[in-house]
């Protein structure tokens, strides 16, 4: 079983503001949904009108799964447009996911987005003039059965290749098929030899999706394919043709790194390992994070002597060029470290000078924090900025750190997300702030060019906020370049609001 700081480390969104007249921050609007939606909402620009589309999954009155697409009509007013129902589609039995992709002509032009869709053995797209799915691809994969109670979100299309054009890709058992998009609805199929992360145990075993990255391995300027695997990074390289190599190049590491969350370890008799001693370090990311060509090591280094002495401190070891080779150094250049249990570390380029900031929320778990959860059913969180300075290293301590708070559950050892957003609200390139101080107000700091990173004062906002800060997200709906914000509410919200949607239009 885990402990209670194992389901601490969970997600967070981020997001944030800029300069607006305190008393017209945003445009405030609700709606009803023909149905209680189920997933993360989405925006994808489907139509040629102006603005994009808002993609709403869940399940009708008669128990079948429906998408319900809407548009957002700019006659009346331009800067917080209504929201009208464009169509609603009935979901098919064997469909077990849905994403979303741009899709290119027959001259290799871009084109409106599509919703793709992953059955059992093939993958389709929403024709959205017909309202009819068409085929795409013949697939074979590792889901081999439909999955009748929950229809959800995949991300299985992506630009791989650093193309521009939106490619699929699929997991299967030995190998993960890629399918690069050349022109409308025609790809070049190749198989690129990354098999599935197998998980035992005494009377189970479980396949998950390998997570792999999409980076310049070589510093040749094109992204390659690459994963991490028994203590070494294979890279397939990607040739002039935009596909990947057959056989992948080894670089090993000399860290002793897992793939595995420490959780996820077994001893030799198959049984949990002891927690009362874990000294664990697992491979995170893969990213150029200081803007110099040469993609960096992410790791997550857990050490942990009980419930109330844990540290999860983010390392980071900056890729070197020697002899025309990457390499990684064995000691870690930066550490990301703050009091308590760090999780959710974000990579973000806050100030846009290509060079990016660590965000991490923290948590101190003691018997004040027990007994405030006993009390209040929230705990406080503090969310950190740290910012490469001159040397191009991380500081040790945070430049910036702000509080939230989060509802927790002792009796079930679960938490609801906090809303923290970094984003740009107000069109100026510059992400900004947004945290929940309480049931009914944001906080918004605006972004700055400097070691600050954000104001010290803040704007309000007042609107009703969800239990859950995974609920609230933001897109610039009336692509006018400012950030908008659409709230859902969920399980842990009234029973009244499970059908509603407020929209918070920037202004």
């Amino acid at each position: 079983m885990k402990t209670i700081l194992s389901y601490l480390l969970m997600g967070t969104l981020f997001l944030s503001f800029n300069a607006f007249a305190k008393d017209k921050m945003f445009k405030s609007i609700s709606m009803e949904t023909p149905f209680q939606v189920n997933q993360t909402i989405r925006f994808a620009d489907l139509l040629p009108n102006a603005g994009l589309e808002m993609i709403l999954a869940g399940k009708n009155s008669s128990g079948k799964f429906q998408i319900a697409l809407y548009t957002f009509s700019q006659s009346q007013n331009k800067e917080s447009p209504s929201p009208t129902l464009f169509s609603k589609i009935d979901i098919p039995d064997d469909f077990l996911f849905f994403d979303i992709g741009n899709r290119f002509n027959q001259e290799g032009k871009k084109g409106l987005d599509a919703l793709y869709f992953f059955s059992l053995n093939s993958i389709m797209h929403f024709n959205i003039n017909t309202k009819q799915f068409d085929k795409i691809l013949t697939v074979h994969s590792m889901y081999l059965q439909p999955q009748p109670d929950y229809f959800q979100y995949l991300d299985f299309v992506m630009d791989l290749n650093g193309d521009g054009k939106d490619d699929i890709i699929i997991q299967d058992f030995h190998h993960i098929r890629v399918n690069i998009q050349k022109n409308v609805d025609s790809y070049i199929a190749q198989n690129v030899d990354i098999p599935t992360r197998m998980i035992a145990t005494e009377n189970n075993v479980s396949y998950h999706p390998r997570q792999i990255f999409s980076t310049d391995m070589n510093m040749d300027g094109s992204k390659d394919i690459v994963f991490f695997q028994e203590g070494k990074l294979l890279t397939y390289l990607q040739n002039s043709e935009g596909q990947f190599a057959q056989i992948p190049q080894e670089i090993k590491l000399n860290l002793a790194l897992s793939d595995k969350n420490w959780w996820e370890l077994k001893g030799d008799d198959g049984e949990n390992i002891d927690q009362s001693h874990v000294d664990h370090q697992m491979f995170y990311q893969i990213k150029d994070l200081n803007h110099d060509g040469i993609s960096d090591l992410v790791t997550l280094h857990n050490k942990i002597g009980g419930v109330f002495k844990q540290t999860n401190d983010y390392e980071i070891f900056f890729g070197k060029k020697e002899q025309g080779k990457l390499s990684y150094p064995t000691i870690a250049d930066s550490i990301i470290h703050s009091d308590g249990t760090q999780f959710d570390l974000s990579l973000l380029d806050l100030n846009d000078d290509g060079i990016l900031e660590a965000v991490v929320s923290s948590v101190n778990i003691g018997v004040s924090q027990i007994v405030g959860a006993l009390l209040t059913g929230s705990i406080d969180q503090d969310v950190h900025f740290f910012q490469l300075n001159g040397e191009r290293t991380y500081p040790s301590k945070p430049n910036l750190s702000r509080e939230t708070q989060i509802k927790f559950s002792l009796s079930s050892g679960t938490q609801s997300a906090p809303v923290v957003k970094v984003v740009d609200f107000n069109g100026d390139g510059i992400k900004d702030l947004m945290l929940k101080t309480d049931k009914k107000t944001l906080k918004i700091y605006s972004g700055v060019r400097d070691s600050q990173l954000f104001t010290r004062s803040y704007v309000k906002q007042n609107t009703l906020l969800p239990s859950d800060g995974n609920m609230l997200i933001t897109s610039d709906l009336n692509q006018d370049g400012k950030q908008d914000v659409v709230i859902r509410y969920g399980k842990e919200d009234e029973i009244s609001l499970k059908k509603q949607l407020t929209i918070l239009f920037a202004q």
